[in-house]
């Protein structure tokens, strides 16, 4: 409403930007709990606050705070009601994880197939399945040459839960 009425007032409106980024120089980890409740807001929350940062910078802030917490946030991809740009954050943070670490890159499979099956036990009355965090979430596979999970992708595109129009068809993805 103070945007709208006010026109845009940078020390007050990107504040949580500016104050996510501190957190993230300082690799204050026990600051995750912040950032989820954060990615946890409304759509037009993260649109004031965030706009396209989520998904040009997010995945960096989420890399220097939860990147050794990444139960967390497996168990934020399983939340109901999150927005399909601040559900993104998380699965991109795992490729850089990959792409700085290679040695992790066991430990970033085993996350995306945890996150896979729950998509695959989920029922859309669950509020977690969006074929568009589906379809990008295979392309973060595919980003770290995650081939061994191909029955599960395929799995996802047998349930028609994957936006081709992001990541392709199966015969693409495969």
């Amino acid at each position: 409403k103070e945007s709208d009425e006010s026109g845009w007032n940078e020390e007050k409106m990107n504040f949580v930007l500016h104050a996510l980024c501190l957190l993230a120089e300082l690799e204050a980890q026990k600051s995750i709990n912040a950032l989820i409740s954060v990615l946890s807001q409304s759509e037009e929350y993260l649109d004031l606050y965030l706009g396209d940062f989520i998904t040009e910078l997010m995945w960096e802030v989420a890399y220097k705070i939860a990147g050794n917490s990444l139960e967390e946030c497996k168990e934020f991809m399983y939340k109901p009601g999150i927005t399909t740009y601040a559900r993104t954050v998380f699965p991109e943070m795992i490729v850089q994880l990959v792409s700085h670490n290679p040695e992790r890159r066991d430990e970033a499979i085993k996350w995306y197939k945890d996150v896979i099956r729950f998509f695959l036990s989920s029922n859309i009355e669950d509020n977690v399945i969006d074929s568009d965090v589906i379809a990008f979430l295979i392309c973060n596979v595919i980003e770290v040459s995650g081939n061994e999970l191909s029955p599960e992708i395929k799995e996802l595109y047998d349930q028609g839960i994957v936006s081709k129009s992001i990541c392709g068809d199966w015969k693409e993805v495969k």
